[in-house]
C-alpha cells in the first residue's frame, strides 16, 4: 500500500523500516483498501500482526 501511494509511510534512510502512523492505519479508506489487497501472512515468527 505504501509504494501504490495508498498509505502514507517515510522512512529516515534507504533500507530503514517504514514508519506508519497509527492515525493512516485508522483512516477507513486505508483500512478499506487493506481489506482487498490481503497478502499471505508471513512465516516468520519474528514478524508482528497487525489486525484491522
Amino acid at each position: 500500500m505504501v509504494n501504490r501511494g495508498t498509505s502514507a509511510a517515510n522512512q529516515l534512510c534507504n533500507g530503514a523500516p517504514w514508519i506508519i502512523h497509527l492515525s493512516d492505519i485508522e483512516n477507513d479508506a486505508v483500512r478499506r483498501n487493506a481489506r482487498r489487497s490481503r497478502r499471505p501472512a508471513s512465516h516468520d515468527p519474528r514478524q508482528n500482526v497487525l489486525n484491522l
